[in-house]
């Protein structure tokens, strides 16, 4: 009997982490996600982003890079340094023209239509 194997490009059941100051796009994006089904949080900085991730590992991350606390490169650095964090599915936004995103991250370039993130959702 084969095995069926995985797809990693679709979101497993849990919880969207939207990390982005940017309060049009988070907000936007949550309130999107949510209509279609998805448990979310939101919040507006690298530091909050890291304290939600002490307490909890969502399916997915939503980051952006270019915020003002912290930069979404040094969220994903303190994400690298916990084996919990590692494997997180992990989709990073931003206006950047054309970021070196490591492989093992989805990149979409800001502004992103709603329908480019369900699409990567869907698979």
């Amino acid at each position: 009997m084969a095995t069926a194997v995985p797809n990693p490009n679709v979101l497993p059941a849990g919880r969207v982490l939207i990390v982005d100051d940017d309060d049009v796009v988070r907000v936007t994006t949550q309130a999107a996600l949510n209509a279609r089904g998805f448990d979310t949080v939101a919040v507006s900085s690298g530091a909050e982003a890291l304290a939600y991730l002490a307490r909890d590992t969502p399916a997915l991350l939503l980051l952006d890079l270019n915020m003002d606390d912290m930069s979404g490169w040094e969220v994903m650095s303190e994400i690298d340094r916990n084996p919990r964090l590692r494997g997180m599915k992990t989709v990073i936004v931003s206006g950047e023209q054309s970021p070196k995103v490591p492989r093992r991250f989805y990149y979409m370039k800001k502004p992103f239509k709603l329908e480019q993130l369900f699409a990567l959702l869907a698979g």
